[in-house]
């Protein structure tokens, strides 16, 4: 297993600024005169929903930087390697998306808030998604 600053350190983020839109939804965009904020990225936390009331805080504090997030339910599983068997286990997905500047911001600061919340949770891992080019576009309303 590779240390996490090992992953990171040799990880490229390409910018969803230049030609990630289809041109068609671009084009379409441009000429609609209103104005777009383009979100690129996501990260998505993987928590078990019988815990999921214990992680709110957690996710608060994870969030908070991006400025929101969606959450659904999901099923999950995962390997027990010592009863060579697969345990099925609901999840919540926890969906927040940013910029590039913000993700490279808080990543260090994401990533030590998920292994306290995995610890807190007696997990003995967190899922964490990192997605490039997951582009949300804001439409301010006022």
């Amino acid at each position: 297993m590779e240390h996490i600053k090992d992953i990171f350190a040799n990880l490229t983020f390409n910018s969803p600024s230049n030609g990630t839109l289809h041109p068609t939804v671009q084009n379409a965009i441009t000429q609609s005169k209103i104005p777009v904020n383009t979100l690129g990225y996501s990260v998505v936390f993987h928590v078990p929903a019988g815990k999921f009331s214990d992680a709110k805080p957690h996710i608060h504090q994870l969030i908070e930087p991006f400025g929101g997030f969606n959450a659904s339910l999901s099923d999950g599983n995962w390997f027990d390697h010592r009863n060579n068997c697969w345990c099925p286990e609901p999840i919540i997905l926890v969906k927040s998306y940013m910029t590039l500047d913000v993700l490279q911001q808080h990543l260090t600061a994401t990533l030590q808030r998920s292994y306290l919340m995995g610890k807190d949770l007696g997990e003995s891992a967190i899922a964490l998604e990192i997605i490039t080019n997951n582009v949300m576009l804001m439409i301010p309303t006022h």
